[in-house]
């Protein structure tokens, strides 16, 4: 079988540890299941197709800064590339042959289908009309919908549900989301996110030990971003926070503190986004027991996380791993787009109250919060469920490739159990401050969107009064010049008028001169 693979990946200065993750789980998979000839969709393929070994193509390039016109205006080219048989480029021309040639198309995981991502939208939805153009079996896994969906944009989530034969969503509240979206709500399946089946080898296992030379046995894997997301806290008193919780935390723990970045660069010469943050953060820290390490890999990240006591994230994916390593995790929660992704995760593995808005956040929850998941019962606890939770989600894979094979969608299964939550008194209240501050960024997020509404009608209004204005200006200037003209008419006229009763006068006076002399000669 031949399949075209979509993630968000490829990009020369930019790796995103957890978009590249799932794709490379992706790949892994399909590859595990005798898909051998992948094609990759990415921003770069001079930087993909050597890095996951396979041919990779431009995707068609919708971009962040586009306005919805550009995004809609290039999906008509593709829509009238595909009525006329002809690509409108190259990148077009390539996909075309790509899926054409192929036997699925498939969606890696991510949380790509939003609108506050609305280009990434608009690129899967244009790879979707390519493969039913073609009539290809669509494929979308491990997927975050929302909770940014504007009701403009709710129509294209549901274009592309129509056409996917399976839908994997990775949280309890996606898949409500979809199913309520989806003519078919059979289609879609709960399942955890793919990333769970990415395993270090032992180039990774040996890169990760001579990371870990001269770091304790005992370790915490910390990783956070470089800004505190829609949270009302600045970001200068947001590394401070962290800092100090993991000073804290190093001493309770009697721990190292190794940071992790999530999004940087792989050239060591490049450094920015989290492994600034990291440096802020170690920095407000001020212990030596706090240490930054380098941008790395996915799976050289999964290979660190393997040995750690406990993991502290304000990203996704390393929430993600730890479960999967079986180490304990705390997340720290900035945005209600995160509360959906990591309580989501976390929900599924029974650790949903260590999902911790940063109201919440202090030395003493954080303290609490790890004395409660390092005792030896939760570690038990968490290689049961993954044990479960891994064996779903290489179910979810066998189904897909199934689906290939027969294009349509395997028989339903029980969606994924909600692990028993770990219980302690605060973490009701953790969970009350979680849902207030998601419906708190939730209005943020809608009085956003309709001040965004608002402005873009001021400038439409702005610019049709400044047009009128302008127009209003051109016909004042042309009723000026008009005038100026009738004016000169005017004189001109006067001056013939004029010269003609001169001529006139003239004439009348040699013509009485004539007849006197006629008179005085007779």
């Amino acid at each position: 079988m031949r399949a075209v693979l979509i993630g968000d990946v490829g990009w020369e200065h930019q790796y995103h540890l957890g978009d590249e993750a799932m794709t490379e789980a992706a790949v892994a998979a399909l590859r595990a299941r005798g898909v051998a000839d992948i094609t990759l969709i990415a921003g770069d393929p001079a930087v993909s197709s050597p890095f996951y070994g396979i041919p990779a193509i431009r995707r068609f390039g919708f971009h962040t800064p586009w306005s919805r016109a550009e995004h809609e205006r290039t999906l008509q080219r593709v829509d009238e590339a595909l009525a006329h048989g002809e690509p409108f480029d190259d990148r077009s021309r390539a996909i075309f042959d790509a899926v054409r040639d192929s036997d699925a198309v498939v969606i890696a995981g991510g949380g790509n289908l939003n609108s506050r991502h609305v280009h990434h939208l608009f690129e899967r939805l244009a790879l979707v009309r390519v493969a039913r153009h073609f009539g290809k079996t669509v494929l979308v896994s491990s997927q975050t919908v929302g909770p940014d969906l504007d009701d403009v944009d709710e129509p294209l989530v549901s274009e592309i549900l129509v056409a996917a034969t399976m839908v994997g969503a990775r949280e309890q509240a996606t898949y409500e989301l979809l199913r309520r979206l989806a003519a078919d709500p059979e289609r879609i399946r709960l399942t955890t996110d793919d990333a769970i089946l990415l395993r270090p080898d032992a180039d990774d296992r040996a890169f990760a030990d001579d990371l870990l030379t001269d770091v304790s046995e005992r370790y915490v894997v910390g990783s956070f971003t470089m800004h505190p997301g829609t949270s009302l806290v600045p970001t200068a008193e947001y590394h401070r926070v962290v800092g100090a919780s993991l000073r804290s935390l190093s001493q309770q723990l009697d721990a190292d503190i190794v940071l992790v970045p999530h999004v940087s660069s792989l050239h060591a010469d490049v450094r920015q986004a989290d492994e600034l943050a990291h440096d802020a953060i170690a920095a407000a820290a001020d212990s030596d027991r706090v240490r930054v390490l380098p941008m790395m890999t996915a799976r050289r990240a999964i290979a660190v996380m393997n040995g750690a006591t406990l993991a502290i994230s304000e990203r996704y994916h390393p929430i993600v791993f730890a479960p999967a390593t079986r180490t304990p995790v705390i997340s720290l929660v900035t945005s209600r787009y995160s509360s959906i992704r990591m309580g989501g995760v976390l929900e599924s593995y029974g650790l949903g109250a260590y999902a911790i808005p940063t109201e919440c956040w202090s030395e003493g929850v954080v303290g609490a919060a790890a004395a409660e998941l390092t005792r030896p019962e939760v570690a038990a606890h968490l290689q049961r469920v993954d044990e479960i939770r891994s064996r779903e989600q290489n179910a979810w894979w066998d189904a897909l490739i199934a689906a290939i094979g027969s294009g349509r969608p395997q028989p339903a299964e029980t969606p994924l159990p909600i692990a028993p939550p770990l219980q302690a008194p605060w973490h009701d209240t953790v969970r009350a401050v979680r849902r207030v501050t998601d419906a708190v960024d939730g209005l943020q997020r809608q009085n956003g969107t309709l001040t965004a509404r608002v402005d873009r009608a001021i400038r439409d209004a702005d610019r049709a009064i400044g047009a009128l204005q302008e127009r209003n200006a051109e016909l004042a200037g042309e009723a000026r010049a008009a005038r100026k003209r009738e004016a000169a008419t005017r004189a001109q006229l006067e001056r013939l008028r004029k010269r003609r009763a001169v001529r006139l006068s003239d004439a009348v006076a040699r013509t009485r001169r004539r007849l006197s002399a006629l008179f005085r000669r007779a």
